[in-house]
C-alpha cells in the first residue's frame, strides 16, 4: 500500500482544525442536527484521505495482531458509530449535538497517517532484485545439428553443448568437456584472482570466460545464480522495533480496559449513553495512534547523525535490530581484506635479482588488468622500476606469453609449472597466495606471490566487537586454503569457506540463537545474507547488488563504523523510551483534560481540547530525536 501523499495529511490536518473550530464555536447550539450534519461534512475528508488506515486495520483484525492499527480501528470504528447513533437521536429527541466523537476520530486518524508517512521514509525503496536478475539476461552459443545457435540463456535445456568465448559470460551451470581457460569468478564467489578451468571442471552462471576457448555441457536444475535469486526473494528479517510493539500492545489493552471500567461505573450513575459516551472518547484518547511516529523520528534523527559518522542508513526502521546484536559475519573478499591483490613474494631462480624477475613479468602483464596481472605492475611502480615493452602479448589459459627484450618470456600460474619449485619455498604456500613462475625459454627465472591482505581496520574492528562481547565469523565463497590462519589474524572466533549465496544466508539465519546477527559484505554473492540478516552493512567500494540488500552502507569503507551504528542504536533505544513513555503522559493528560472540561465546560470544549493536545502530543517525538548521539569508540 503507498504511503500516504503529503496533500492527503494536508488536508486532514485542515479537516480536524476546522472540525475542532466549529465544534467549539458552539454557533449553531440551536439547531443540534445542522450542527451535527456540518461536523460530519467536515469529518468527511478524514475519512475519505484516512480510509486506507480502515483497510489496513480491516487486515490486522483478521490476522488478529493487536499493534496499533487494531487499536486505531477499533478506537474510531466505536466512534463513529457512536457519532451516528448520536445523530440518530437528535432527530427523534431534544437531543444536543454536544457528544459527537467527529473531532477525536479525525485526530486519531491524522496521526496514524503521520505515522504511516514518517515509518514509510525509514523503509528501504531500492531492490537489488533487478540486478540479479539482469545477470541471467545473457545469451548462449550452443551447438545444434553441427551448427552454432545463438538463443537466450533460459532456453539452454539440460545436455546441450555450449561454446564459450572468451571475454564471454557464461549463460548456466556446466561442465567443460574440452578447452582450458581462466574465469572471472568474483561475482559468484567473491574471489579476486581467476579461477582455472579445463575438462571436467564446472563453471558457474555469472561468470565471465576470460582467456581460453569452452566448450561445456549445460547441467539441468536451478544455477547457482538461480538458487541465490530465490534466495533474495525469500529473505525475511525477523520482526522489529520489539520495545514499540510492547508498548504499544500494553497501552492499548490498559486503554481498553479502562474503557470499560469507566463504561460500567458512568451507566450506574448517569444512564447507558453516558456510559458509552465517555467510554469511547477515553478509548480514542489512550488510543496508541502514533506510536509508530514516535520510532520514526527516533530513527530519521539517527540515520541524519549516522552520515556524519560515515554511514549512509538505508533502512533506519531496522536499527532497533541492533540492541540485542548476537554475533557478526564478515565476508572475506573485499570486506575483511583489502580488496587488491600485491606482490607479497618474489623469488629469483636465476642469476637475476627480483626486481629484474618483476621487471620482467610487468612486461607480459601490462597490457592485461585481471587484478593478479595489476599487482605485478603496480609493484613495478611502487619500485621505480620501468617497464619494457612487450611484442605480440598473448593471453593463454592459466599463462601470458611474449617477447621481451629480445627472448620469449612466459608467466605461468599452472600447477605443473610452479609446484617443482614451489616445494622449495614453503613461505610461498602461507597463506592465501597465488603464485607465478616466470620462464625464458626453458629457464626457470623466479616465481612471484600476490594475495589480497587482511585490513588493520578490519582486525581493529573485530577486536572492538569481542569486547562488547560480539564474537565474529569469517565466511567466504571461495577456496578455503589458509582461511583458518587469516580468521585467526583477524581475531574471529570461526571461519565458513566454499560457501554459495544460499549457503551464506543459511549460515547467517544458523546463528540467530545467540542474538540478533550483522552481516558485513560487499559482493553479489553477500546480497541474500545482506538482506536477510537482522542487520547488515555493505561497503561503499562494494557492488551495487549489495549495497541496495544492505540495511546500511559503510561510506568510508572503514568496518569500525560498525562501532557508531551500535552506539546510534543505544542512544536510540533510549530516546525511543522517553518519547512513548512521554506520549503516553501526554495521553493521559488529555484525558484528564478533556474530563475536567467536560465535567465544567461542556462535552464538546471538552472533546476539542483533548483532541487537540493529542495531536500536539504528535510534536514531543520530533523534539527529543534530537537527542540522538553516537558515542565516539577508542
Amino acid at each position: 500500500m503507498p504511503r500516504p501523499s503529503v496533500w492527503g495529511i494536508s488536508a486532514v490536518f485542515a479537516s480536524f482544525a476546522l472540525l475542532c473550530a466549529f465544534t467549539a464555536s458552539g454557533i449553531l447550539g440551536g439547531a443540534p442536527f445542522l450542527a451535527a450534519l456540518i461536523e460530519l461534512v467536515l469529518f468527511l475528508p478524514s475519512a475519505f484521505f484516512g480510509r486506507r488506515v480502515f483497510l489496513r486495520g480491516f487486515s490486522v483484525f483478521r490476522s488478529q495482531r493487536l499493534n496499533e492499527e487494531f487499536f486505531v480501528v477499533l478506537a474510531v470504528i466505536f466512534g463513529l458509530s457512536f457519532s451516528l447513533y448520536e445523530i440518530f437521536m437528535i432527530v427523534f429527541t431534544e437531543r444536543g449535538a454536544e457528544r459527537l466523537l467527529f473531532a477525536p476520530c479525525s485526530a486519531a486518524i491524522l496521526l496514524s497517517l503521520l505515522g504511516d508517512y514518517a515509518s514509510s521514509k525509514t523503509k528501504p525503496k531500492e531492490s537489488a532484485l533487478a540486478l540479479l536478475e539482469s545477470m541471467k539476461l545473457c545469451e548462449a552459443t550452443v551447438l545444434r545439428d553441427g551448427a552454432e545457435e545463438r538463443l537466450p540463456a533460459s532456453e539452454v535445456k539440460e545436455g546441450d553443448i555450449l561454446t564459450i568465448r572468451p571475454d564471454s559470460a557464461v549463460p548456466c551451470d556446466a561442465e567443460i568437456i574440452a578447452g582450458r581457460s581462466d574465469l572471472d569468478e568474483k561475482a559468484v564467489t567473491g574471489e579476486l584472482a581467476p579461477a582455472f578451468k579445463s575438462e571436467g571442471d564446472y563453471v558457474f552462471a555469472g561468470s565471465r570466460n576470460i582467456s581460453g576457448f569452452l566448450t561445456a555441457r549445460a547441467l539441468g536444475g536451478e544455477s547457482r545464480l538461480d538458487r541465490l535469486i530465490y534466495s533474495y526473494k525469500t529473505a525475511q528479517k525477523p520482526l522489529q522495533n520489539g520495545f514499540t510493539r510492547r508498548f504499544t500492545r500494553a497501552c492499548g489493552l490498559i486503554g481498553c480496559a479502562l474503557a470499560i471500567i469507566i463504561a460500567a461505573a458512568v451507566s450506574f450513575l448517569a444512564g447507558a449513553d453516558s456510559g458509552a459516551f465517555f467510554a469511547i472518547a477515553t478509548l480514542i484518547l489512550l488510543c496508541p495512534c502514533g506510536f509508530s511516529l514516535a520510532r520514526a523520528r527516533v530513527d530519521l534523527s539517527a540515520a541524519s547523525k549516522a552520515e556524519t559518522e560515515g554511514i549512509l542508513l538505508k533502512d533506519p526502521s531496522a536499527l532497533s535490530r541492533l540492541e540485542k546484536v548476537g554475533c557478526a559475519v564478515i565476508d572475506r573478499t573485499g570486506t575483511a581484506t583489502v580488496g587488491k591483490l600485491s606482490v607479497c613474494d618474489v623469488v629469483s631462480l636465476s642469476d637475476l635479482d627480483e626486481d629484474s624477475v618483476i621487471r620482467l613479468a610487468a612486461a607480459l602483464c601490462a597490457e592485461f588488468y585481471e587484478p593478479p596481472f595489476e599487482a605485478v605492475t603496480e609493484q613495478c611502480r611502487l619500485k621505480g622500476i620501468a617497464v619494457p615493452p612487450c611484442i605480440a602479448p598473448e593471453r593463454l589459459a592459466g599463462k601470458l606469453t611474449g617477447i621481451v627484450d629480445g627472448g620469449r618470456v612466459e608467466l605461468s600460474s599452472l600447477y605443473e609449472d610452479v609446484s617443482p619449485f614451489a616445494g622449495e619455498y614453503p613461505r610461498l604456500g602461507e597463506g592465501k597466495k597465488t603464485v607465478f613462475a616466470l620462464f625464458r625459454a626453458d629457464e626457470a627465472l623466479g616465481l612471484i606471490a600476490v594475495s589480497d591482505r587482511i585490513k588493520p581496520n578490519a582486525s581493529a574492528a573485530v577486536k572492538m566487537l569481542s569486547e562488547r562481547g560480539i564474537p565474529s565469523y569469517l565466511a567466504t565463497g571461495g577456496m578455503g586454503e589458509a582461511l583458518e590462519s587469516e580468521a585467526s589474524e583477524l581475531g574471529a572466533k570461526g571461519c565458513e569457506a566454499e560457501l554459495s549465496g544460499e549457503d551464506i544466508m543459511k549460515y547467517v539465519c544458523g546463528l540467530r540463537g545467540s542474538g540478533a546477527v550483522i552481516m558485513i559484505g560487499d559482493g553479489v554473492g553477500d546480497c541474500a545474507a545482506l538482506k536477510a540478516a537482522d542487520f547488515s552493512f555493505a561497503l561503499a567500494s562494494g557492488a551495487e547488488a549489495a549495497k541496495k540488500s544492505a540495511s546500511a552502507v559503510l561510506l568510508r569503507n572503514d568496518l569500525r563504523d560498525v562501532m557508531h551504528a551500535l552506539s546510534l542504536s543505544a542512544s536510540a533505544e533510549k530516546l525511543e523510551k522517553l518519547s512513548l513513555s512521554a506520549l503516553a503522559v501526554l495521553r493521559a493528560a488529555a484525558l484528564l483534560t478533556a474530563a475536567l472540561l467536560c465535567v465544567f465546560s461542556g462535552c464538546s470544549i471538552g472533546i476539542v481540547a483533548g483532541s487537540a493536545v493529542e495531536v500536539v502530543s504528535a510534536v514531543l517525538p520530533r523534539i527529543l530525536s534530537l537527542g540522538v548521539t553516537a558515542r565516539k569508540e577508542k
